[in-house]
């Protein structure tokens, strides 16, 4: 099932969300997907100044370099990931929280995973 761009805009889901199903279905998605990812985008209500991303990623898939428009967090749900920066490695598992760099950035799955990805976004983005 291919996620149209409507889904990529946050939304306000139904509440309450329940994580580990949603994250099932996302890990689905990848699994039909080319690039072996997929997203959810969540936010708290228009207008928002946090926003959260629920992202699956499919074994050995992964996100390039790349930079945030803002602080950001990652925690993993599901899996284990490896955030990649100019500074070094960072492995993270499931249940395990990191700050994500400000800097040029790469996310790699080592498992089928699911992160949730909160940012806060700079003015104007």
């Amino acid at each position: 099932m291919q996620q149209d761009k409507a889904d990529r805009h946050p939304q306000t889901p139904d509440l309450p969300l329940d994580l580990d199903a949603a994250a099932g279905e996302l890990l689905e998605q990848a699994g039909e997907a080319g690039p072996g990812r997929a997203a959810r985008n969540l936010t708290p209500g228009e207008g928002s100044s946090l926003s959260q991303t629920l992202l699956a990623l499919t074994s050995g898939s992964q996100l390039g370099e790349h930079v945030t428009n803002g602080p950001a967090t990652l925690q993993v749900l599901r899996g284990s990931v490896t955030l990649t920066a100019g500074d070094g490695d960072l492995d993270i598992g499931v249940g395990q929280w990191a700050t994500v760099p400000r800097d040029e950035h790469g996310l790699r799955a080592n498992d089928d995973s699911v992160v949730l990805l909160t940012v806060a976004p700079a003015a104007g983005h």
